[in-house]
């Protein structure tokens, strides 16, 4: 989900019904992280929002609904509590979002939008024409996490700083939830692990979380074998679509692996670091 270029927050043509998908199965996901120890989860009626230890980006919220009376005393609300843990504070507009005058409330209160990234949706059946798996290349399903502290986690790296270490911890309490919705799998190349990628079985569909592929490795048909591997395993859980949030930059890959854009959602971030 994220991306170091910074891109206008332009809007696509939106399906709304399946962007709304999309932005439901995020919500979904974020109240998940309640397993997470130290995450600070709020389910509004009007807002979805984490404060979390971990990477900056996770501070966020979506499903954003203010009401034209509520928005300005509620994102103040949020504001002063992301000031306080001293971070970071973003929202995913999504199309859906209210009031019609968000963006100005969000830029009087110095919030920028830094990116957009599509919402994609792929159907699951019937499934795209499988790729010739890269030789030497095997999936696992993350049975023990213990074992990446030795092989470092693509996705995270070796547990050499405090914020890893919340990443890994994090990984680690959904995929021993008793929920079984967080599933990871990870891309070997011989004796080493190159990629990974995360797949949470939400209520209304499935969705892909956390692709990546490790620099030296890209460019060999990681990323798709991990896609597919996701998309197969949703497919078992019984889901008939797959959703995603892209980066620009994924988001080729991601419609040769048939998905379709079906929205954008802005990023709107602002950095309580430094006293900022």
């Amino acid at each position: 989900m994220r991306s170091s270029v910074r891109q206008p927050c332009k809007p696509a043509e939106p399906n709304l019904e399946q962007a709304l998908l999309v932005e439901r199965h995020h919500a979904e996901s974020f109240l998940e992280e309640r397993v997470v120890s130290g995450a600070e989860i709020h389910r509004d009626r009007d807002v979805v929002w984490v404060v979390h230890s971990g990477q900056a980006w996770r501070n966020a919220g979506i499903m954003v609904r203010f009401t034209a009376s509520s928005a300005a005393g509620r994102l103040d609300t949020l504001v002063a509590r992301y000031k306080r843990h001293g971070r970071g504070m973003a929202l995913w507009v999504s199309q859906s979002a209210t009031p019609s005058n968000l963006t100005e409330l969000l830029r009087s209160r110095r919030m920028r939008c830094q990116k957009y990234f599509p919402a994609m949706v792929r159907t699951l059946r019937p499934a795209a024409a499988v790729r010739a798996v890269p030789e030497g290349l095997t999936i696992r399903r993350v049975e023990d996490i213990a074992e990446y502290e030795r092989a470092p986690y693509p996705a995270i790296g070796p547990i050499t700083t405090p914020l890893r270490r919340v990443a890994f911890e994090r990984l680690r309490s959904l995929l021993t939830h008793r929920s079984g919705r967080t599933r990871a799998f990870v891309a070997w190349l011989n004796d080493t692990p190159a990629g990974a990628i995360e797949v949470f079985r939400g209520s209304e569909t499935a969705g892909i979380h956390g692709l990546s592929v490790l620099d030296r490795y890209q460019g060999r048909g990681i990323g798709s074998a991990l896609i597919e591997q996701g998309c197969r395993d949703a497919a078992k859980s019984g889901a008939t679509e797959i959703v995603l949030l892209a980066t620009t930059e994924g988001q080729r890959l991601y419609e040769r692996r048939g998905f379709v854009e079906v929205g954008r959602f802005g990023y709107w971030y602002r950095s309580f670091q430094r006293g900022r």
